[in-house]
């Protein structure tokens, strides 16, 4: 169609196709339309080029988008990915032009850079002015639309005048079956009923999409680890799809299935270019994108997934290569996905040892994506001396006391320390499971069965109201427990200073009169220990952090500090209550506010901070 236009522009002494396009009732501005894309409006153009069946002749040639299947155009009848195609600018055959003043549509095809027919290369330049034609402005098919030759307006460079070297190839007949899988002057029918049956049942159409991917394949870098191929981008990226590629590529469906097999060796044979571990990716990389291209023919995909599993399996090197995920020749390490299987782990536990220096491991150092693989006799280690031993976090919630008071007990002799096997912040320490097991069961030995008195309350609540929070009074209640010398009733529950209760908070008198058991300044506390500390909740004290009044790793003296300047919410209503008035939280703010009290608001939760100094006299005042 590209061509009638032009062609009507010169024969009507026309300068632009534009003139023409408006006579056929063209809405045109100061560009060109592009002519290869007009679908409507054919009947005007066709009375405008005075063509004698009407709009019939133009539906022949023209290209138009295939329903349902979006990016592929009708091209003449054989169906072909639109992004193949340039209708903006004109290349030629000056052999082809002597022959026949005709363009030829395989001409717009950017995958060939040569003339199906003569196989002389196309000129796309004027070799004058060096500028592509285009379809914009003509003074004839064979004439450059700018050079000036005479220095009037009707100078002009023909192209005839200027022939190309013809293609030389060793596999002509590649070649020749690659471009008749599309070429309109030509048909591949009977070459396609001579394939393997396994290639000759695919459409012309299918076949070349195929070729053009395997040479994408083929001229891929080594350095795209991508698992989609890389494409030309642009007609300039077509200049790798060179005349040998394209006969290589053909020449793989034409010797089906050796064809195939021999590409798979030249493709293994850049294996070691590639980045990763032996396995199908590394080895047929590129092929295995073609596998899961989405504009190659499903089937085609599925038979090139068969034939890849059936190379690997033959491969002559498979005996000597190994191509598992593991990529091991021992079980002396496994990778880190099969240990939590073999040991019943999460991941985060056991990168955890690996970062902490415990687990010994091995990954290759300069691969952007490799396995873990971790030592399976130290992780059997570990995973038994778990069994044998438990942190000071998880001794901290079985006895329901602070994690920075776990230390004491082991220095009071109430339990026995182990030897760490994992480093983690906060130098958190390891007990021997049977004495911790030992020390609880003592304590339960020695509480009553009977029914608690009306007053009494568990020993955690009666630690809170009677002592400073920065104490350790612990040592001191377990040794009197089990010495007998505190009476303790057992009311149920999983904690074990939780499932105690005494007669009532002047049972615990004695710890005024004990040593002083004050916590060392540089002893540090988890956001969860410092919340039961503030007695609010983790997600406060991480506000607190972020709000700069704590830091990340808070010790005594820094706690200390803040519960001498701040108070909280929290525990302004557990004051009001011990005073004998029964207030919810959301009643403090309202009755410090009508006090006067004006409180540091934290933003999205809108927790609230109170300046101690002022609300001390409030509460002495009730």
């Amino acid at each position: 169609m590209a061509e009638l236009v032009l062609r009507a522009t010169v024969l009507n002494s026309y300068r632009r196709t534009t003139h023409v396009l408006a006579a056929a009732g063209f809405e045109v501005g100061r560009h060109s339309v592009r002519i290869s894309s007009l679908s409507r409006g054919l009947d005007g153009l066709a009375v405008a080029l005075g063509l004698p069946h009407g709009s019939d002749d133009l539906e022949r040639v023209a290209i138009r988008p295939i329903a349902g299947k979006p990016g592929w155009v009708n091209f003449f009848r054989a169906p072909l990915r639109a992004v193949h195609r340039d209708a903006r600018q004109r290349r030629v055959s000056p052999m082809s032009l002597r022959k026949s003043l005709h363009l030829k549509a395989m001409w717009t095809v950017g995958v060939f850079s040569f003339d199906p027919d003569t196989k002389e290369l196309l000129l796309d330049r004027c070799p004058e002015c060096l500028r592509p034609p285009t379809f914009s402005r003509s003074y004839g098919l064979q004439f450059c639309v700018r050079v000036d030759r005479y220095g009037v307006t009707r100078g002009r460079v023909d192209f005839r005048d200027y022939p190309q070297p013809n293609l030389e190839i060793n596999d002509l007949e590649a070649l020749d079956f690659c471009s008749g899988l599309i070429d309109p002057e030509r048909s591949n029918g009977d070459g396609c009923r001579s394939l393997h049956p396994e290639i000759g049942a695919f459409e012309p159409s299918a076949l070349f999409e195929g070729i053009l991917a395997v040479a994408c394949a083929i001229t891929s870098r080594a350095s795209h680890t991508s698992s989609t191929l890389e494409r030309p981008s642009c007609l300039a990226d077509y200049q790798r799809f060179t005349s040998e590629v394209l006969a290589k590529s053909a020449r793989m469906f034409l010797d089906w299935p050796d064809g195939f097999h021999k590409i798979a060796a030249d493709v293994r044979a850049t294996a070691g270019d590639r980045s990763g571990y032996y396995g199908v990716r590394k080895e047929l990389g590129p092929i295995v994108a073609i596998s899961m291209d989405q504009h190659v023919d499903p089937l085609l995909k599925s038979l090139l997934k068969r034939r890849i599993a059936t190379d690997m399996e033959g491969w002559e090197g498979a005996a000597h290569a190994i191509r598992t995920g593991t990529y091991r020749a021992g079980d002396d390490y496994v990778p880190v996905c099969q240990a939590t299987k073999d040991f019943n782990l999460d991941s985060r536990t056991i990168l955890r040892l690996v970062r902490s220096g415990a687990l010994p491991f091995r990954q290759l150092k300069n691969a952007q994506k490799g396995p873990m693989m971790v030592d399976v006799a130290a992780l059997k280690d570990i995973i038994a001396h778990r069994r044998e031993t438990l942190s000071s976090t998880k001794v901290a919630v079985d006895f329901c006391v602070p994690r920075a008071c776990v230390s004491a007990l082991a220095d009071m002799g109430l339990l026995t320390p182990a030897k760490p096997r994992l480093s983690v912040p906060y130098a958190m320490g390891y007990y021997e499971k049977s004495s911790v097991e030992d020390l609880r069961r003592r304590c339960e030995d020695m509480a009553s069965r009977t029914p608690p008195p009306a007053t009494a309350m568990t020993i955690t609540k009666a630690v809170g109201r009677l002592l400073p929070k920065l104490t350790n009074p612990w040592p001191e209640i377990f040794l009197r427990i089990i010495a007998g010398q505190l009476e303790v009733w057992c009311v149920g529950g999983k904690s074990l200073m939780a499932s105690l209760a005494v007669r009532d908070a002047a049972a615990l008198q004695f710890l005024y009169d004990a040593v002083s058991s004050s916590l060392a300044p540089d002893i540090v506390f988890t956001q969860q220990d410092a919340a039961g500390v503030l007695k609010t909740t983790p997600v406060i004290v991480n506000q607190l952090v972020r709000e700069g009044f704590l830091s990340r790793k808070p010790t005594v003296t820094e706690l200390g500090a803040f519960e001498r300047e701040f108070i909280l919410t929290s525990e302004i209503t557990e004051r009001f209550s011990a005073l004998g008035q029964k207030l919810r939280w959301r009643d403090v703010p309202r009755i410090l506010r009508a006090a006067g009290i004006q409180p540091y608001v934290l933003e999205q939760k809108k927790t609230l901070v109170w300046q101690r100094r002022e609300v001390e006299p409030l509460l002495a005042a009730a």
